[in-house]
């Protein structure tokens, strides 16, 4: 299976902890987000209890319009607690291929656990997989999956 290899060392991570679950509530915040002009990527949302967990990406670019929203997001919602760090690059491997083939998460995973690189958010579509890793590991992850 031939698959593309990229990736991006300028991003910032986003994690919104004590976030309410209700859907009006979650587009709320990503329009305040959107409203300043950062163009969001990677997100990943998770729920436990009454409360979510939610996880995007931006470009660093966009870190003055990223820290404008988090300033009015802090205004209207006290209870949120706000993330950031720029400590981490994107992997994207892209394959049409994967569309029909079973277990490339499995094999993506594996290898990149077996050569110590650690994954903080993952992302799928049907034809693409995208791993948040650590920015100085990142020329590494992209050799072991490369097969280099």
């Amino acid at each position: 299976m031939e698959n593309k290899v990229s990736y991006e060392k300028d991003v910032i991570q986003v994690k919104l902890l004590n976030v309410t679950k209700h859907p009006f509530y979650i587009a709320k915040i990503f329009a305040v987000v959107s409203d300043c002009g950062v163009n969001v990527d990677m997100i990943s949302k998770v729920t436990l209890e009454d409360q979510s967990l939610i996880e995007f990406t931006c470009h660093l670019r966009d870190a003055d319009k990223l820290n404008k929203a988090i300033q009015l997001l802090k205004q209207e919602h006290p209870t949120l607690e706000i993330f950031q760090s720029t400590k981490y690059a994107k992997l994207h491997v892209e394959g049409t291929a994967m569309k029909e083939s079973v277990g490339v998460a499995t094999k993506l995973f594996h290898l990149l656990a077996s050569n110590d690189i650690t994954f903080y958010q993952v992302t799928t579509s049907d034809t693409s997989i995208t791993y948040l890793v650590d920015k100085d590991k990142i020329e590494q992850a992209v050799a072991c999956v490369e097969g280099r």
